[in-house]
């Protein structure tokens, strides 16, 4: 027996309301949304909480928040800064009933190109999620 692997779409991928998109996908047989951070910003008629069980009670899991970007290959003092907004998104995601996240790769011209950098800053990324006990 073939076992059936989970679809989903980023609703930046779909235009509309934030309701209407999420109608949509589950309208077109996708199991579940990844929920784009511009979505969330424009969505003025209720919560995450809200946002979260207009998923549920279409059946769709929310399986990711995007995008988070321009963590990683820079300063010291700017990762400080970009480990608080992370904690901030895990906060929003939690709300969100979800536990994934999509890290872009880094567009800012200041980024520092050096791979040991990022490797090292993308660990600390992931160790932070994992130790938010989320």
């Amino acid at each position: 027996m073939l076992r059936s692997v989970p679809t989903s779409i980023a609703t930046v991928s779909i235009s509309g309301t934030l309701p209407e998109k999420l109608k949509a996908i589950k309208g077109a047989g996708f199991d579940g949304v990844e929920i784009f951070e511009n979505d969330l910003l424009y969505y003025d008629e209720g919560t995450l909480a809200d946002v979260r069980r207009m998923c549920a009670d279409l059946g769709l899991e929310i399986y990711l928040f995007q995008p988070f970007r321009d963590f990683d290959g820079v300063s010291a003092e700017r990762l400080a800064k970009n480990v608080e907004r992370a904690k901030r998104k895990f906060d929003l995601m939690h709300e969100l009933g979800t536990d994934r996240i999509l890290v872009c790769s880094s567009v800012s011209p200041d980024v520092i190109r050096d791979d040991a950098l990022i490797t090292d800053q993308l660990g600390m990324l992931a160790k932070d999620r994992a130790g938010s006990g989320r």
